[in-house]
């Protein structure tokens, strides 16, 4: 368990870069309460030079979670006596797998061969009186098929990333007839990061006894993973990416893995329009026996929105 102090300074180092982030983007637009839909879109041509070059990636995400959780028996409050860990309940089974829309945002910064990216989110659902598919117990909270619920779920992934472009290919450049060859280019950057993970979940019985459940966790992990990009034309990227990553510390326990593939068009050189798809699974773990939080699952779904670079 963390404290609300810790919680509170990341969010607000969040909301601080998210809010400069989305201003800049759309004159107001405010991207720190985002998923993170991946460092999908594409980039320019390298300049020569190192100068620096800034690129902001408003997006619309189309998400939805899935998977597995459990409470600490200990947790929140309720009738007690539990002497044993409960199983792990699918969150459809409590009506917490809902497709919502989500607003995005990511800053990347590009010098030479390096590139530096940050992104942020912040997933919320809440139902009342939700009515429980199946039998289970979680934290000191019990229930029966049918029972309602009130529950709540956030999940915020916070995220930053170091790349260097390791291979580039020039097909024009590398063509027998060059005058005849179609400008295509290829970038292969492999890159470094970091990522919060800041997770609450509370479950409260509707009805009957009161019982209340609840869990509030911050977890870390450093990962890394590779970009793949074509540049077709100077008009049209399509983007391959893929990372993993993990920590285990004592009893806390976190990995994961997360797909994102993108295409983007640019009607003009400085603004593109991009559309993609994006998983990132993962597992969270705290904590032992029956004080153990443990959350398996996955965000996915389909993102749009418009790249704006200078």
């Amino acid at each position: 368990m963390h404290s609300f102090f810790t919680h509170a300074c990341l969010r607000s180092a969040v909301f601080v870069a998210g809010s400069v982030l989305g201003a800049a983007a759309l004159g107001g637009f405010d991207a720190s309460l985002s998923i993170h839909a991946g460092d999908a879109a594409g980039e320019p041509v390298p300049a020569a030079d190192d100068s620096l070059r800034i690129q902001i990636e408003p997006l619309i995400w189309f998400v939805g979670p899935s998977g597995k959780m459990k409470l600490p028996v200990a947790s929140g409050t309720g009738p007690g006596g539990f002497t044993s860990e409960a199983e792990k309940v699918r969150i459809n089974d409590i009506g917490l797998a809902s497709t919502r829309v989500r607003p995005a945002g990511t800053l990347v910064a590009t010098t030479g061969p390096w590139r530096f990216t940050f992104g942020g989110s912040d997933f919320e659902l809440s139902r009342g009186s939700a009515a429980a598919d199946v039998a289970g117990r979680l934290g000191s909270v019990a229930f029966a098929q049918g029972d309602p619920l009130n529950v709540d779920m956030s999940l915020g992934m916070y995220e930053f990333s170091a790349g260097y472009r390791v291979w580039e290919h020039d097909w024009r450049a590398g063509s027998g007839s060059p005058d005849a060859a179609v400008d295509a280019f290829v970038y292969v950057h492999a890159f470094v990061g970091g990522r919060f993970y800041d997770v609450g979940v509370s479950v409260e019985s509707a009805s009957g006894a009161p019982a209340r459940a609840e869990e509030s966790n911050l977890f870390f992990e450093p990962f890394v993973g590779a970009r793949a990009e074509a540049v077709l034309a100077d008009d049209f990227s399509v983007v391959l990416q893929l990372s993993a990553g993990g920590m285990a510390l004592y009893s806390t326990l976190s990995y994961s893995l997360d797909v994102v593939v993108a295409f983007e068009w640019r009607p003009v050189s400085n603004v593109g329009i991009e559309l993609g798809w994006r998983q990132i699974a993962f597992n969270l773990t705290d904590g032992r026996d029956l004080e153990r939080f443990q959350y398996t699952g996955r965000l996915a779904g389909l993102f749009a929105g418009v790249v704006i670079r200078f």
